[in-house]
């Protein structure tokens, strides 16, 4: 089989998968995620139908290939917030993140008039290095976003596995391999790859198929629930991240307050209900959830996380003390936990064994 013959086929089977996938992002009442994803989506199938009339069908078709890359970055940027802010809104100001697309379409055009007299090549000499930069700081933005979500999580969520966001990340790492690529492939107009050069076209096009493909599979197979943070829980992160200066709790306060915590922890166990969050807990306390998150971490030493497990763990080994015929699962979900590989790596933590050890350790000891 001829090479191009390959990319054509890849080509193919990227249309008819994104198109479909924008359909179903689509259907019915679609969320502000779904909409700028399958915008997203829509620019990558733009891009791709753009390659290939140049390439395979017009020559001489006007060639837009740097602007629709350029376009991809700040969309998963929006993706990525909209995915972890509950308020999430769309604004005029989010228009700044496309003023370099803009430069870009319009220095194309420019030159496409004549009014620039440069050629398609010069031109891309002239910004590689730019949409380089460009591409990879909204990447780094992206990344930064969900780890800053997931600090959040840690201080505000018991149940971290419920709504982290780790399958982004491998969606972003398969969208820098195909901004990597694109970018060696650009070197061409410096260097002779040779027949390299089809190879690094080849596994851009992999890349970007396999970020389709896990996106999808997440989405069908195992749909995607994301509870955003709400301006209180990114106000209990801001408040850490200051380290509580501008708390009026005093350290004897705060002894004082935390002493209280644990007598509602141990008389009504709050914690047993799996989804329980700060600000739940903060209300059966009486306080706010940034005074509560000061309490924990600076009487504790742990995030609210932590805390939260530590207590599902000793209930978790009473259960297991008391109710031999009890399975290890039922322990689990009784003592709050959802998520075997939370409850195994919470319980490995605070213990330095895994439940099923701990377990047998138990039944010898009768």
């Amino acid at each position: 089989m001829e090479v191009y013959n390959i990319f054509e086929v890849l080509g193919v089977t990227f249309f008819i998968q994104t198109c479909l996938y924008i359909t179903f992002l689509l259907y019915r009442t679609p969320s502000k995620s779904n909409v700028i994803l399958a915008a997203l989506l829509g620019v990558l199938v733009l891009l791709f139908t753009n390659l290939f009339i140049r390439f395979h069908w017009i020559e001489g078709f006007p060639y837009y290939y740097y602007e629709f890359i350029a376009i991809i970055a700040p969309l998963q940027f929006l993706y990525t917030k909209s995915l972890v802010n509950k308020e999430f809104n769309l604004s005029f100001k989010d228009s700044i993140h496309f003023l370099g697309v803009l430069l870009l379409f319009i220095s194309r055009l420019l030159i496409q008039s004549n009014f620039i007299e440069i050629i398609d090549s010069d031109f891309e000499k002239l910004f590689f290095l730019p949409l380089f930069i460009y591409l990879f700081v909204y990447l780094i933005f992206s990344f930064r976003t969900i780890s800053n979500f997931h600090k959040t999580i840690l201080l505000t969520r018991s149940n971290f596995n419920l709504y982290n966001l780790k399958w982004l990340k491998i969606e972003l790492i398969m969208l820098s391999a195909f901004f990597i690529t694109i970018n060696v492939e650009s070197l061409y107009l410096f260097i002779d790859f040779g027949d390299y050069y089809v190879v690094v076209v080849l596994f851009s096009f992999i890349s970007i198929l396999l970020f389709i493909n896990i996106l999808t599979f997440k989405s069908l197979l195992a749909p995607i629930q994301v509870a955003g943070i709400s301006k209180e829980e990114d106000g209990v992160f801001n408040a850490k991240k200051i380290k509580y200066g501008r708390s009026k709790i005093s350290s004897e306060k705060s002894k004082i307050l935390f002493e209280s915590l644990i007598e509602l922890m141990e008389n009504e166990k709050p914690y047993i209900e799996y989804r329980l969050s700060l600000s739940q807990l903060a209300n059966l306390s009486k306080i706010t959830s940034a005074e509560l998150s000061q309490i924990i971490n600076e009487n504790s030493n742990m995030n609210f996380n932590d805390f939260i497990n530590s207590y599902r763990v000793e209930n978790a080994k009473s259960l297991i003390r008391e109710q031999k015929d009890w399975l290890i699962k039922e322990v689990m979900y009784e003592s709050g936990f959802q998520s075997t590989s939370t409850f195994n790596s919470a319980f490995k933590k605070f213990t330095g064994k895994s439940p099923s050890e701990f377990y047998k350790q138990s039944k010898n000891q009768l």
